[in-house]
């Protein structure tokens, strides 16, 4: 990764803190995705936020 430390400290902050929110939404659904789907879903973002730079 790229940047000053300060820089990749923000973005670790930014990146857990976004994976704690998906992680405590997709555990109070009544009907909860599988893991593995779970995990294609943030892949495929991930994919397409790289897309757009």
């Amino acid at each position: 990764m790229k940047g000053t430390e300060k820089e990749k400290t923000y973005f670790m902050m930014f990146a857990v803190g976004g994976l704690w929110n998906v992680l405590g939404n997709w555990l109070i659904e009544s009907e909860p995705q599988s893991p593995e789907n779970m995990a294609s879903l943030m892949i495929s973002g991930v994919m397409s936020l790289q897309d757009e730079v």
